[in-house]
């Protein structure tokens, strides 16, 4: 997954820890990849902030 994503290794197991974030460019490659609908991702993200942030 680090090659598809063009980062090291290290790099991915520190993203993978919660050690580290990654970047536009990285985000937007793990959407090429992994997500065959990006839209609903984001739709379903944007929920669960929405949920969170009313919580609070």
């Amino acid at each position: 997954m680090a090659h598809r994503l063009m980062m090291a290794g290290r790099s991915y197991a520190e993203l993978e820890h919660g050690n580290s974030c990654c970047g536009a460019v990285t985000l937007v490659l793990f959407f090429i990849y992994m997500c065959p609908d990006p839209t609903e991702f984001l739709q379903e993200f944007r929920v669960a902030l929405e949920k969170i942030t009313d919580a609070a």
